[in-house]
């Protein structure tokens, strides 16, 4: 039975922080101005699918369901990197790294509802936020101006548990990470480690720990949850994971991406490989590569993606399928030119039987009678 719902959350929603749209930040001053520390934020609103974090596969969307003609937020969801900020006072040396690491993130997810094999995301006020970057400690500020879709999700008990307890893991972890310092000017090193590395090895550790924590918690208590260890950032990173839902199948994946800047353009590349396993034997392996673009139009993005599959059951039947799928969005809206391609092949097992002739075990198939 559920105990809250949310209307789901499609591409064009827009999130920000409330009230006043306001976090705290780290500040430097430059030149010259107040001591270092913590500063008010005014963070921009972004759509649920923001160009940059789509093209840094941050956001997690549904590709082949839809509410009003648009895709909708899923587990996991990131609006990700590059959300514009102004601090006060404006003079802060560390906003370009505040800017160039931003997000913003569902915290909550509709176990019970899936979507693309995937629990769909959840936010409304007051009682299912948003995580939003912040310092020296992250903040569950942040909503999704949602209220006019019809479509709703419902959260069980423990689904709210469940995500109370990822936003206290990730907020001390955070709080953990900051050293609870002295904010200083960044130097190459802090972007080379932020960029390469997610953060400092103490910061890696920290988030790591809990955010590991938060998953096998949730597993625990929903019996549906991702487990996910990041090494890197979005920029280049590596991420296996292990993925659990409710019927009891599994995903075993790992991916690797890196961005890809160019003339006039920005994107990433990702490799990945997933195992899904079913309780009904079924096994679907899939190899992909996704080419993502961000031409030089605000909040426009693609991404291609090739993907190869074998899907295998108790029998030994195997089905073999290729694709080619494009998922774009247009000036902050998504638009409906996702196309695919399929061959599609399948491959019978050979029924065999067993006989006796002059003493001997033969196995031979139906074809070839004893």
């Amino acid at each position: 039975m559920a105990f809250t719902s949310s209307p789901v959350s499609i591409a064009s929603d827009m999130t920000l922080p409330l009230p006043l749209m306001m976090t705290s930040h780290d500040f430097v001053p430059i030149p010259t101005g107040p001591p270092p520390g913590p500063c008010v934020a005014i963070e921009a609103p972004v759509p649920v699918m923001w160009s940059p974090g789509f093209t840094l596969f941050q956001n997690k969307l549904t590709t082949t369901v839809s509410h009003q003609g648009l895709p909708f937020a899923l587990d996991g969801h990131d609006c990700g990197y590059l959300i514009p900020h102004v601090t006060n006072p404006p003079n802060n040396a560390r906003l370009p790294m505040i800017m160039l690491f931003s997000s913003r993130k569902m915290a909550f997810a509709a176990t019970t509802v899936r979507a693309n094999g995937t629990a769909v995301a959840a936010s409304t006020p007051p009682l299912l936020p948003m995580l939003c970057c912040a310092f020296p400690v992250t903040l569950p500020v942040g909503y999704v101006m949602n209220s006019l879709n019809t479509v709703r999700v419902g959260l069980t008990g423990e689904d709210v548990v469940a995500g109370a307890l990822g936003i206290l893991g990730t907020m001390v972890a955070s709080y953990l990470s900051s050293g609870r310092g002295t904010p200083r000017l960044p130097d190459t090193t802090e972007v080379l480690q932020k960029a390469l590395l997610g953060g400092s090895l103490r910061s890696w550790m920290y988030k790591s720990i809990f955010g590991i924590a938060a998953g096998v918690a949730r597993l625990l208590i929903t019996g549906d949850g991702t487990v996910q260890l990041q090494l890197g950032s979005k920029y280049a990173g590596f991420s296996p994971t292990f993925t659990k839902a409710v019927d009891g199948s599994y995903t075993l994946s790992a991916s690797i991406q890196a961005a890809t800047p160019a003339l006039r353009k920005t994107g990433a590349v990702q490799a990945s490989i997933k195992s899904l396993h079913k309780p009904t034997g079924k096994t679907v392996t899939t190899g992909s590569l996704s080419v993502a673009a961000s031409p030089d139009v605000p909040n426009s993005a693609s991404v291609t993606t090739h993907a190869s599959s074998i899907e295998s059951d108790r029998a030994g039947k195997h089905t073999h399928k290729t694709s080619v799928t494009t998922q774009s969005v247009e000036t902050g809206f998504y638009t409906d030119s996702s196309s695919t391609t399929a061959d599609t092949r399948t491959e019978k097992a050979p029924a065999v039987r067993t006989g006796y002739q002059g003493g001997r075990e033969l196995h031979q198939s139906w074809a070839k009678p004893l």
